[in-house]
């Protein structure tokens, strides 16, 4: 009782907007979501991962840098916590480059349509620049291995 009060009250502000957040029947489909929206929905998040992790992976370069350089040389299980760190920075890395696969398809699909918008572009370098992250990172985990002591 109270939940159907609840949702004509928020029908009555919102028109619409109760029935779209119901979970979906197994005879309607949800429609498709368009590339431009697809991709506003993607590109704000990407941007902040990019920027969250590229501020990690600079961090731990540094840290590699002066570890690798310090006088009486790097701490004990200094070379651990920069590998495990630089490999968990590059596994998410990776992840993101793999679930917006299909968002980067259907960016791509729409190139020379009347869908394309110029900010596909933007999406997609962003997109391309988490492979030289990426990269960077694991060039990191291999630095800290030769960090490792000799037995």
């Amino acid at each position: 009782m109270v939940e159907v009060d609840d949702q004509k009250r928020l029908e009555a502000v919102l028109p619409g907007s109760a029935s779209k957040r119901r979970a979906p029947t197994g005879d309607s489909q949800a429609p498709a979501m368009s590339a431009s929206q697809q991709v506003a929905d993607a590109s704000s998040v990407l941007g902040l991962l990019l920027a969250i992790v590229a501020l990690f992976t600079v961090a731990l370069s540094s840290t590699l840098q002066s570890e690798s350089t310090r006088q009486g040389g790097p701490h004990r299980g200094a070379w651990r916590r920069i590998m495990g760190l630089a490999l968990a920075l590059a596994v998410i890395s990776a992840a993101t480059l793999a679930s917006l696969t299909a968002v980067v398809r259907v960016v791509l699909d729409a190139h020379g349509t009347s869908a394309w918008q110029p900010a596909f572009w933007v999406f997609l370098l962003v997109y391309l620049l988490l492979l030289p992250l990426c990269a960077w990172q694991v060039v990191i985990a291999v630095g800290a291995l030769r960090m490792r002591p000799k037995r």
